[in-house]
């Protein structure tokens, strides 16, 4: 199972059996995995094989997954976008890839002219992930999945890094996007979503946040403050707009 990615096996074994993944010296995953019992079986090895039958099933469900979703395609994803709905009146994940495209052609100019082909191309495929396999069973991969397929079905790195990244900062302790692509597809979805909502005035109030609009708008914050990027800011929104 070495050859599935490194995300998707300690998904699987952290989300479905409670189990840790054990890397070498290099940061690689080894073939072997660490559970812990609350209780002192009358033979260990007996619940060891039966740990080891139950995790080899769950991880033949992941190689089912990857497998077919390397089999279908970005392509079929893109059309598929259209069907899924973002957020009622503010369309479907397709508009809003389209709107992602316009908006980090706005930041590229302003900010990082020759990446904006790639940017661009990062935007459009953005979402493409929602609909595969892997992220209908394993949610918390989105956009990470994304990356790594792009990557292997052939995109630049820049566009694979960019989407990998696209949802950083996900929190107060998580990191911003490393790289100026995925930094500014981040702040481009995270405007794109802010302005959307507060136009259907879903505004947070003290107790209800159900969007998560003060974290995005925070993340948008932390990422023009640690690349330290020149960016008007009320005119962006405005564009997003």
């Amino acid at each position: 199972y070495l050859s599935l990615p490194k995300e998707v096996l300690l998904t699987s074994m952290e989300t479905h059996q409670k189990s840790f993944g054990v890397a070498g010296p290099d940061g690689a995953l080894l073939p072997f995995f660490l559970t812990t019992l609350n209780t002192e079986p009358k033979d260990l090895s007996v619940v060891r094989r039966g740990w080891e039958r139950v995790l080899r099933a769950r991880l033949e469900d992941a190689r089912f997954f990857w497998e077919t979703d390397l089999r279908t395609g970005k392509d079929q994803w893109l059309a598929k976008l259209d069907q899924v709905i973002f957020l009622g009146p503010l369309g479907s994940m397709g508009e809003k890839t389209r709107r992602l495209a316009a908006l980090t052609d706005v930041l590229a100019d302003r900010l990082a002219p020759k990446l904006k082909g790639e940017l661009s191309r990062a935007a459009l495929l953005s979402k493409t992930d929602l609909v595969s396999e892997m992220v209908g069973e394993f949610a918390d991969l989105q956009g990470i999945m994304g990356g790594i397929y792009a990557a292997k079905l052939g995109e630049p790195e820049t566009v694979s890094r960019a989407i990998y990244e696209q949802y950083l900062p996900a929190g107060p302790g998580s990191p911003v996007p490393a790289s100026t692509a995925g930094a500014l597809l981040a702040i481009a979805d995270k405007c794109d979503t802010v302005v959307g909502c507060f136009g259907l005035n879903m505004v947070p109030t003290g107790a209800n946040d159900p969007y998560g609009l003060r974290r995005q708008t925070l993340g948008i914050i932390r990422i023009v403050l640690e690349h330290g990027f020149k960016l008007d800011l009320e005119e962006l929104v405005d564009r997003a707009l």
